[in-house]
């Protein structure tokens, strides 16, 4: 399934660090490989309950990681292709993402 899964971590990790963990979990994985990520959802109870989460993803987070959305631009991280989102608002979000060619990536 996935070569590389984070569960409950990416909440822990400081909002500007998170282009910088994305880009490492691409530079690990081999081309075509999956990155899944389940977190607990931005506005959830799951969210708010532990003092040490700083870090909200919703459904629109992923998006800066894919290389064909436009939010993609705003940071230029190493490319992927987000594959499948899903999330309920009272829990959690899980992100499959798959690494794709950054031959062309200027970074």
């Amino acid at each position: 399934m996935f070569s590389n899964f984070i569960k409950s971590l990416i909440e822990h990790i400081k909002p500007w660090f998170t282009v910088d963990v994305i880009n490492e979990c691409w530079r690990i994985l081999k081309e075509g490989h999956l990155l899944g990520i389940q977190t607990p959802y931005a506005t959830s109870s799951g969210y708010y309950q532990a003092p040490d989460h700083c870090n909200p993803w919703n459904e629109f987070t992923p998006m800066y990681f894919d290389k064909e959305h436009e939010l993609f631009k705003c940071y230029e991280p190493k490319p992927w292709r987000v594959e499948k989102v899903l999330w309920k608002v009272e829990t959690a979000i899980q992100i499959a993402m798959r690494k794709i060619d950054g031959k062309n990536d200027c970074k």
